[in-house]
């Protein structure tokens, strides 16, 4: 991949972008994705083509529009094939930096539970929610 479209859509995700980390169920179940919003289509495949993974839709909630609002695309990228992408993207990445290495670590420390697989520590579990956390207090920073 060249260094200019991943430059490209590093400025694309800072301003357009989101990680996000959401728990649900007694803590037990814990999701992770990324995904990139605007009016603009062409933009949102152009960002699909460079990342290489992930899905393009038509936003939820545009399903009416009128000459005030326009249509909004979305890009998601969930955990497993983001992964590379979003660590390939890291370095050029200004806003979202701190964001994005906090999700690689979620990423990183990753373990299946039910079904025969490795479950979580209550230690990791509070870990792991201590990550989730920062996350959520870096979105709501304001900047000065």
């Amino acid at each position: 991949m060249r260094k200019t479209d991943l430059a490209w859509a590093a400025g694309f995700f800072d301003g357009e972008g989101c990680v996000s980390a959401s728990v649900r169920g007694s803590k037990q179940y814990m999701n992770l994705c990324t995904h990139v919003s605007n009016t603009n289509k062409p933009a949102i495949l152009h960002f699909h083509t460079i990342a290489g993974c992930g899905t393009v839709r038509r936003h939820v909630g545009a399903t009416h529009y009128s000459l005030r609002r326009r249509m909004i695309w979305e890009w998601y990228g969930y955990l497993g094939p983001v992964k590379p992408f979003l660590t390939e993207l890291l370095p050029y990445l200004l806003i979202k930096k701190q964001e994005v290495k906090l999700f690689l670590k979620l990423a990183d420390g990753r373990r299946w539970s039910g079904n025969g697989r490795r479950a979580y520590t209550t230690q990791q579990k509070q870990q792991r929610l201590g990550i989730v956390q920062k996350i959520k207090r870096l979105k709501k920073r304001e900047w000065k």
